[in-house]
């Protein structure tokens, strides 16, 4: 399954939260969709962003990381895979009127750098954060996860590489900005249960997928699902209306 499959063909909404549980959403790239982008789903505009999580607050839930969700009934997460610079300068501001915080999944190796593994495959340059923008998010109260050193696909490496890749990133991040990394997102999604078993391996607790879902409480910690945040989700409205449902029955 390529990345466009995996991030842009079933993460609808409504028909994954018919069973409850908690979301967390996942967003990339923050403003109108880049001309030539063949992924134009992975961006979300900061109105829409406003609007998705005015939503949530209304229906009753309040934010929380991935790696508590499963504790919290009425709650949701929002993660930000990449640590792209729209991050800080789009959806930040977002954040901080609703008062949410989110887990920025930084690609460690590449602070400063561009969306490598994306151009690659000819999708448009986006400069990533770099340590000093970083640093301006964790100073607003907003958290910060590994998204590995390099952002390959874990499951093509062996055991040595990926042990690298994980424990690297975690280090790296722990040393530059002084405080633990224990969450990660699974670069393409792509993990199985060796993955699993290195990530535990390496000192994470929690770890989310690409998998279309909601966490539920007894959700693997090491393979949470989460909600592609669509630019033009089909229906956003049914979406959060639908949480509204769900929750505004809760005793």
């Amino acid at each position: 399954m390529n990345r466009a499959d995996s991030y842009c063909g079933a993460h609808d909404g409504p028909r994954w939260l018919r069973g409850g549980g908690r979301p967390i959403l996942m967003y990339h790239k923050f403003g109108q969709p880049r001309p030539r982008s063949r992924l134009r789903a992975l961006y979300v505009t900061p109105t829409l962003l406003r609007d998705q999580l005015r939503g949530l607050l209304r229906a009753g839930l309040r934010a929380s990381s991935p790696a508590e969700l499963r504790e919290h009934e009425a709650a949701f997460s929002v993660t930000i895979d990449d640590a792209c610079e729209s991050a800080l300068l789009r959806a930040l501001p977002v954040l901080l009127e609703l008062q949410v915080q989110a887990t920025l999944y930084v690609v460690a190796g590449r602070l400063g750098g561009t969306n490598d593994w994306e151009v690659a495959v000819g999708e448009p340059r986006e400069r990533l954060m770099d340590e000093a923008q970083v640093r301006a998010w964790l100073a607003s109260g907003q958290r910060i996860g590994s998204h590995t050193l390099t952002h390959p696909r874990l499951t093509a490496l062996d055991d040595a590489a990926v042990r690298e890749e994980l424990q690297a990133s975690r280090l790296a991040l722990e040393d530059r900005f002084q405080q633990p990394v224990t969450e990660l997102c699974y670069p393409f999604g792509a993990h199985d249960e060796r993955i699993r078993h290195l990530t535990r391996e390496a000192g994470y607790t929690s770890a989310v997928t690409v998998e279309p879902g909601t966490v539920q409480a007894t959700s693997d910690p090491l393979r949470l699902p989460r909600l592609l945040a669509r630019h033009r989700w089909p229906g956003p409205a049914a979406l959060f209306s639908r949480l509204v449902q769900l929750f505004s029955r809760r005793p």
